[in-house]
């Protein structure tokens, strides 16, 4: 029995030791996440939608007809300390063209912004009180009059 112990001693050992040694060429490589939490706020879900019906997401996508005109960006999110603030910092083409300061009143909330847009490859990014990154979300306001699904 003590033979069997020291094998399977050795042996994780033995796994221990190449998982820790891998080149790095053989390690897995890791997907960079487009969000990341605070300790103090998470973020449940970031969505662009056209409308905000009973304070819930109404037409969401990632692609909208140039006569969208406006869109919206809701957030729902838990925070371990409040009151707080976020923001949307709404990004077209790689320029920054907007930011909303949104306030976040209780431990779970919803909040939502809106911005007027045109054509182009758009983001939205959730930061915190001090500019850390929460979440991201990208869309597109297409030139073309229609969204063919």
């Amino acid at each position: 029995m003590k033979k069997y112990a020291f094998i399977g001693i050795a042996l994780a050992f033995g796994v221990l030791a190449y998982s820790q040694t891998q080149p790095e060429e053989l390690k897995p490589s890791v997907m960079q996440e487009q969000t990341s939490q605070t300790a103090d706020i998470k973020v449940e879900k970031l969505t662009v939608c056209t409308g905000i019906e009973n304070k819930e997401p109404v037409g969401e996508a990632v692609t909208f007809a140039r006569e969208t005109g406006k869109v919206y960006t809701w957030t729902k999110l838990s925070a371990k300390t409040f009151p707080t603030k976020i923001k949307h910092a709404y990004y077209v083409n790689q320029k920054k063209a907007g930011e909303i300061e949104l306030a976040v009143k209780f431990s779970s909330f919803r909040t939502w912004s809106s911005k007027n847009v045109w054509p182009g490859a758009w983001k939205v990014e959730a930061l915190d009180e001090a500019g850390n990154l929460l979440s991201v979300m990208e869309f597109t306001i297409t030139s073309q009059s229609q969204i063919t699904q």
